[in-house]
């Protein structure tokens, strides 16, 4: 089933602003540690649903960081298409490194689902809890299909 053009969500390039400053409220306990080197928005219907912030930019990785609305459908298959088509084909990136609360059940669930594997961990990270260490590779993204190129040249706007 397709969604309509109004249903459909669109991820657009952004810089730090006032939609960074709204990521790291939403961001709780894990939060990014340098600077930030990109920031996608994932739209539907014209609202911000979320924003990926992307920090601490490699020659092969990028640390990435998702806040979003808090609801179920703040995402889709087409908007995670156009997100890892930008950090492994525009940014001719190997990996893309996640960092979630061991306490953060529903981020765990969203990294492990889209197929984020779990590498490390550390201890007692906060009071709360653990840090849990999560990579994406280049070559086992289910979301950049035989569309993606080299030059990241297809679906971000």
């Amino acid at each position: 089933m397709s969604m309509s053009p109004a249903e459909s969500f669109s991820v657009e390039y952004g810089g730090p602003g006032q939609l960074a400053t709204w990521a790291m409220e939403q961001l709780g306990q894990v939060k990014p540690i340098g600077v930030i080197d990109h920031m996608l928005v994932v739209k539907r219907r014209a609202e911000v649903r979320g924003v990926v912030l992307l920090t601490d930019l490699t020659d092969n990785n990028v640390m990435m960081h998702v806040a979003s609305d808090g609801s179920a459908a703040w995402i889709n298959h087409e908007a995670l298409a156009q997100i890892f088509s930008f950090v492994f084909g525009a940014l001719h990136l190997g990996r893309a490194t996640g960092l979630v609360h061991s306490e953060n059940a529903r981020s765990i669930n969203f990294m492990e689902h889209i197929g984020f594997v779990r590498e490390t961990q550390i201890a007692n990270f906060t009071s709360q809890g653990d840090l849990l260490i999560y990579a994406m590779w280049r070559n086992n993204c289910r979301w950049i299909g035989p569309s993606w190129d080299s030059h990241g040249q297809t679906l971000l706007h």
